[in-house]
């Protein structure tokens, strides 16, 4: 995405983007930039090249933060599988609740749930107050 100023935006509203993208309100951006509020607000309402770059570039900043995520996955799943096979029960029994927790609540998203994935997660219910499993992760 080029990151230079449109001919129809002056630096002001430039600025006002960068500002609001990283997450100042409305108030804070106009007082920085010298200028109302009301400014800000027909901006973001009316000004359709401020919008579309508002929204262009929220969506780039939403890809970015996806994209980091994804690359995080496999550190994740390496991290729960060491734990998993770590020689603490109460270590074990919590990672496999973990990954009990993201199957059920996938399956459910899928409005199907597994009958082995339902006995598997009673059984673990029923052992994890006994080993003091039985808090919120």
């Amino acid at each position: 995405m080029e990151n230079s100023i449109p001919e129809e935006m002056n630096e002001k509203e430039e600025m006002a983007l960068t500002l609001l993208l990283q997450g100042h309100k409305d108030s804070e951006v106009a007082e920085q930039l010298g200028i109302s509020r009301m400014t800000i607000y027909r901006w973001k309402k009316n000004d359709t090249q401020f919008i579309k770059e508002l929204e262009e570039r929220r969506s780039h900043l939403r890809q970015q933060a996806e994209d980091d995520l994804l690359e995080l996955t496999e550190s994740a799943v390496n991290a729960i599988r060491d734990a998993l096979n770590e020689g603490d029960p109460k270590i074990r029994l919590q990672a496999a609740k973990l990954v009990f927790a993201i199957l059920r609540e996938r399956k459910e998203k899928e409005n199907e749930m597994s009958p082995m994935l339902e006995l598997l997660s009673e059984a673990l219910s029923g052992i994890e107050g006994e080993l003091g499993l039985d808090k919120k992760l």
